[in-house]
């Protein structure tokens, strides 16, 4: 099935608005054109300053790869009343974007209680049964597909690298392609090479999934649009 010219213009759009925002705005580049994309992630095309008010032939470097955050440490439990529990951790991560509070019976299996806002170090666990034990787990999503990047253009076979972490254990981490299994591993990093050749020339999208012993889950998911066959 053919797009029509009107759905591959939007495409195009939406791939080169995508590129603009991975660079700094205060520099004033506004991408109009991208002609490909190398092994080393570079892209080249073309772009409009708005501060030169000039266009010019740009080239894209990538700057880095991205990593899962760093699971936090020391969580302690101090009991303030028979019924709640103040508790407190070490946030050794800048880049979470929050914390997954979990709690189990003895014998059971973890579940939700809440999730904290970024940077959240104390947690009030209220409404507590007074000689119940229970097990505590901390645990913030950790997980990030580290390339290719949200927006990119990839043709011919790509490398998809994905990270994770958990504070207990990591059960499985694994990678999909529109929902189509790719890999896996119970390892913190995944690695795996994908043929756009066998797809539809368009946008794809790329999963991570990952899960710890405990049985919590996590995911995230980016768009990259095939371009080419070679």
């Amino acid at each position: 099935m053919r797009r029509s010219g009107a759905e591959h213009e939007s495409a195009q759009r939406a791939r080169l608005v995508a590129l603009s925002t991975l660079i700094d705005q205060s520099l004033g580049w506004v991408i109009l054109g991208a002609g490909g994309i190398n092994d080393t992630g570079q892209i080249a095309g073309c772009g409009f300053n708005n501060l030169t008010q000039q266009t010019h032939a740009v080239r894209l470097n990538p700057i880095g790869t991205l990593s899962a955050p760093t699971a936090p440490t020391g969580l302690t439990a101090e009991a303030v009343e028979s019924s709640w529990i103040d508790l407190a951790w070490f946030d050794t991560s800048s880049t979470e974007s929050g914390f997954r509070i979990e709690r189990r019976m003895a014998g059971g299996t973890f579940s939700l209680v809440a999730t904290t806002a970024a940077s959240a170090t104390t947690y009030l666990h209220t409404a507590l049964a007074a000689t119940t034990t229970r097990a505590l787990d901390v645990t913030a999503p950790t997980l990030a597909i580290a390339s290719p990047t949200d927006g990119a253009t990839v043709s011919g076979t790509v490398t998809i690298i994905a990270a994770a972490a958990d504070d207990v254990r990591l059960s499985i981490l694994e990678l999909s392609v529109d929902g189509a299994h790719l890999c896996s591993t119970s390892a913190t990093v995944l690695s795996c090479r994908w043929n756009t050749r066998k797809v539809a020339i368009g946008a794809h999208r790329v999963q991570a999934s990952a899960a710890d012993t405990s049985g919590n889950h996590a995911t995230v998911e980016i768009q990259v649009f095939v371009t080419g066959r070679k």
